[in-house]
C-alpha cells in the first residue's frame, strides 16, 4: 500500500500566514473504486475525525481494492475558532454563510447547455448518450472536473469568499471519487443518514438506524453536489430512452450524533459500520462485526423542525431516537416573564407537546435557547423497515 500526505492551502491570514488542510491518501495499488472521506466542514462537528481514526487504523492491516482520499477537520478556520468553550464553526463569520451550503453546483439548468462554465447536459447526451456506460461514464467524470476547472479560472479572475473557495477544494476532489462520505454531527442527536432517492436500498447497508431520502435538488451540500450530476444524467438519458443505466456512484452524509464531543469507542462502530458497506461494495477483502438496528426512512419533506415559541430555559424530556405520541411532553421552558404574584409561580414552566406522532431525531444544545431557535427536528411520516 502506498501512503501519502499533502497540505492544501485554502486562504492566507491577514499576517501572511497560510490556512491548510490535511489530505491522507491510500492507494492499494489493486485496481478497483475510489473513495472519498471528509469530516467537520462545520468545525464543532468533531467525532467524524475520531471515525476517520478508527478507519485508517483498521485500513494498515485490512486489504483493500483501490484507493482513499481522507480529509480529517476539513474546515481549519472554522474548527480553531472559538468562542469561550463553543466552536463558533458552522457559519463563516465574514461572509456570513454555512459552511455546508456553498458547494458549487456543475449543471446548467438552463437546458440550452449555453453556461460558459457548467455542464449542458443535452449537448453531452448528443455526443456521448448512445455510447456504453463504462465510456458515458468516463467522459461525464472528465466534464465533471472540467467545471471545475473553469470554475477555479473564474475564481481567479473575480476571487471568492473562503467557505466557496474551501468548498471548491474539497469538491474537486470528491468528484473524483466512486464512494462519498461526508461526516457531520447535529447540536444533540441521534443517528441518521441523507441519502439520495436512487440508492436508499444500498444506502440500508451502512447499517444506521434512520436515513432521509432527499430529492435530486442542489441547495449547497456536498453529497448535492457530487450526486446531483449523476442523478440528472440519468434522467437525461432516461428521456432518451436509456433506461438501462445504473448509477455506480454514491455519495452521504452521515450524521454521528452530538457536537463538540468524541467518543473514541462508539467511533469503533461507526467505522466498522462504514467498512463493512465497503467490504459489500467489494472494497475491502474482510467484512466487520455490526449490529443491525431497526431502520427508518423519511423523505426531506417530512423531516420537520420545531421552532421555540419563546425564549427561555429548557427542560429536555425525551431523547434523540425516541418515538413519541402526539400529546406527549417534549420539554418544559422556564420563563419567569410573566410572573406578577409569588402564588402562580408554576406558571413560570410552559410545556411543548408533540403535535403529531413523531420520531425524536435532534434538539438544540444549549438549555438556553431564544425565541425561534431550532429546538427540535424529527421525522413524521416515516417508514420503518
Amino acid at each position: 500500500m502506498k501512503f501519502t500526505k499533502e497540505r492544501k492551502t485554502i486562504a492566507r491570514k491577514v499576517n501572511g500566514q497560510t490556512q491548510d488542510i490535511l489530505v491522507f491518501n491510500l492507494d492499494s495499488e489493486i485496481p478497483g473504486p475510489h473513495i472519498y472521506i471528509q469530516s467537520s466542514v462545520h468545525g464543532a462537528e468533531l467525532q467524524g475525525n475520531a471515525v476517520i481514526y478508527k478507519i485508517m487504523s483498521a485500513l494498515k492491516s485490512l486489504p483493500f481494492k483501490g484507493s482513499f482520499t481522507i480529509v480529517p477537520h476539513a474546515n481549519p478556520l472554522g474548527g480553531c475558532l472559538k468562542m469561550g468553550d463553543y466552536t463558533f464553526g458552522r457559519i463563516d463569520p465574514i461572509s456570513g454563510e454555512n459552511y455546508n451550503r456553498t458547494y458549487f453546483d456543475t449543471i446548467d439548468k438552463s437546458e440550452r447547455g449555453d453556461d460558459s462554465i457548467r455542464i449542458g447536459l443535452s449537448p453531452f447526451c448528443d455526443e456521448h448518450g448512445e455510447k456504453p456506460w463504462s465510456e458515458i461514464k468516463k467522459f461525464f467524470q472528465e466534464e465533471i472536473q472540467n467545471s471545475i476547472n473553469k470554475k477555479w479560472e473564474d475564481v481567479k479572475i473575480h476571487g471568492m469568499h473562503f467557505p466557496n473557495k474551501l468548498c471548491l477544494t474539497l469538491q474537486e476532489m470528491a468528484a473524483r471519487a466512486d464512494y462519498v462520505f461526508d461526516l457531520h454531527t447535529a447540536p444533540v442527536a441521534t443517528h441518521y443518514v441523507y441519502t439520495p432517492e436512487y440508492c436508499k436500498e444500498s444506502a440500508l447497508q451502512l447499517n444506521f438506524p434512520n436515513y432521509i431520502v432527499i430529492p435530486n435538488e442542489f441547495a449547497g451540500a456536498l453529497d448535492e453536489a457530487t450526486f446531483c450530476p449523476w442523478w440528472s444524467l440519468k434522467d437525461e438519458l432516461s428521456k432518451r430512452g436509456r433506461d438501462d443505466i445504473q448509477i455506480d456512484f454514491e455519495s452521504y452524509t452521515i450524521e454521528l450524533c452530538g457536537e463538540e464531543v468524541i467518543e473514541l469507542e462508539r467511533a469503533q462502530v461507526e467505522a466498522s459500520k462504514i467498512l463493512n458497506f465497503l467490504h459489500l461494495k467489494g472494497v475491502i477483502d474482510q467484512g466487520m462485526e455490526v449490529k443491525s438496528p431497526k431502520q427508518v426512512y423519511c423523505k426531506l419533506e417530512n423531516f420537520k423542525t420545531y421552532h421555540a415559541p419563546m425564549g427561555g430555559l429548557v427542560d429536555y424530556h425525551k431523547t434523540p431516537g425516541e418515538i413519541v405520541k402526539k400529546g406527549e411532553k417534549l420539554a418544559t421552558i422556564l420563563s419567569f416573564m410573566g410572573l406578577e404574584r409569588l402564588e402562580e409561580i408554576e406558571k413560570c414552566e410552559h410545556p411543548i407537546l408533540a403535535q403529531e406522532d413523531l420520531l425524536l431525531i435532534n434538539h438544540f444544545a444549549s438549555a438556553a435557547a431564544p425565541e425561534g431557535a431550532d429546538l427540535f427536528q424529527y421525522f413524521t411520516n416515516f417508514d420503518e423497515i
